[in-house]
């Protein structure tokens, strides 16, 4: 076997990354209303291409997107045009952190609102650049669809969502602009619309004892008064290239995954004046046996909202990253002793081509890593880097004991190749 196929097969042991299942897991990205101040701060520390990530969004929008998350001294985090970049810059980078740490690829992509967008950026559909532009884009135009103090948005529990919806209708006949903007989960809603209509809606559900609360917005979103934003954006979203996903995303409008990427600039104006379907995305999720999802946010909004849906699982970042750890190791575990395995069988099954009587050295080597894998086996143990690469070396050994032709020993190690996946 040639010096530089076995620096290749080496160097593939060294750098192998082990890919943790993608079956039944999904990625859930926050919307508006999950930022804090010092968000990302630990990922930024620990990892430099989230750091590259930050610096990438500070040149394409022009400010410190470092200093706005971390420090906010100017007071700006919670002003749409900011909040919804810098959120989607620290849920990427989150994103980042579990694909290249753990190699983690879900089944599918989810997001909330503006969480829809970052999918799209996780997903491969919209360049990360691109993304962060468009969304402080969107931010300044969903601040500036409705004068300040004119619109809101009112979160209510335990209100049955057909008849919040008729609440809405009766409304708007008196002239108003009132419509059910988020479906949050199976007891929660959010609407959306004029200050005075939410208003009325308030003396009403005060007479019937149901929670609800104004929420910190800045304007009526996911509500037709929205729809200059939306016209606005449509003309950035036409200088947008879209790629195909790499990965399944769940659309807010639908409830469904993009099929065709045409639809996805059809759908992000669509979602800026439509609702969120959002307990819809998640049934769908469940229907398609997708349990275990993890949300990249900071706030863990999502999975707050999870709570009473039966079957899902739904992680925090760092509950997350734990999680696949876990899975991960054991992964490795079960690689690595299976590759100790291989290299065993190879050198069993290859002929030998020594007529020497003498004892050969490899046959106490193959003795003893076979007993330690039967070990590891028996405790469930993970195989350390030295005993992984002593099962190779001793295979290197036999080649060389058996005196084994070039050709047939390059086709074993390719065999060992195949076997171990690199």
């Amino acid at each position: 076997m040639s010096i530089a196929a076995v620096i290749l097969i080496r160097e593939k042991m060294n750098q192998l990354i082990v890919h943790t299942s993608t079956n039944n897991m999904a990625a859930l990205f926050e919307g508006q209303g999950a930022q804090f101040v010092g968000m990302g701060k630990s990922l930024y520390q620990q990892y430099p291409y989230v750091r590259d990530l930050f610096d990438e969004a500070s040149d394409v929008l022009g400010f410190n997107m470092k200093k706005l998350c971390f420090e906010d001294l100017e007071h700006k985090l919670n002003l749409t045009e900011y909040t919804q970049p810098a959120l989607l810059t620290v849920e990427t980078a989150s994103y980042l952190v579990l694909k290249k740490e753990l190699g983690w690829k879900p089944s599918y992509l989810a997001g909330h609102s503006l969480g829809e967008i970052t999918s799209l950026v996780c997903g491969g559909a919209i360049t990360f650049g691109d993304g962060v532009g468009l969304v402080k884009l969107r931010g300044k135009y969903m601040q500036e669809a409705v004068p300040n103090g004119k619109g809101t948005m009112l979160v209510v529990r335990n209100c049955d969502p057909i008849l919040l919806k008729e609440q809405c209708l009766k409304i708007n006949k008196k002239g108003y602009q009132l419509s059910i903007a988020n479906y949050n989960s199976i007891d929660q809603c959010v609407i959306s619309g004029e200050f005075d209509a939410v208003e009325i809606v308030i003396d009403q559900l005060r007479g019937r004892n149901i929670w609800n609360k104004k929420l910190n917005v800045s304007g009526p979103f996911h509500n037709p008064l929205m729809e200059s934003a939306a016209q606005r954006l449509k003309e950035d979203l036409d200088k947008i290239v879209i790629s195909d996903l790499e990965i399944p995303v769940i659309s807010n409008v639908t409830a469904l995954p993009y099929i065709e990427k045409t639809s996805i600039k059809e759908h992000i104006i669509k979602q800026i004046v439509c609702p969120v379907e959002w307990v819809k995305c998640i049934k769908y999720l469940l229907c398609n046996n997708t349990f275990d999802l993890i949300d990249m946010g900071p706030g863990q909004v999502l999975k707050k909202l999870a709570n009473g849906l039966s079957q899902v699982r739904v992680y925090s970042f760092e509950e997350g990253m734990n999680y696949l750890s876990n899975q991960h190791c054991n992964k490795k575990q079960d690689r690595d002793i299976k590759f100790m395995e291989e290299c065993v069988r190879i050198a069993v099954c290859t002929p030998n081509y020594n007529q020497s009587e003498e004892q050969l050295d490899y046959i106490i080597l193959l003795k003893n890593i076979k007993a330690r894998i039967k070990i590891l086996k028996e405790k469930n143990e993970k195989p350390s880097k030295y005993e992984v690469e002593q099962a190779y070396e001793m295979l290197r050994q036999v080649m060389k004991e058996k005196l084994v032709p070039g050709n047939e020993e390059t086709m074993r190690f390719n065999d060992l190749h195949n076997s171990y996946q690199f």
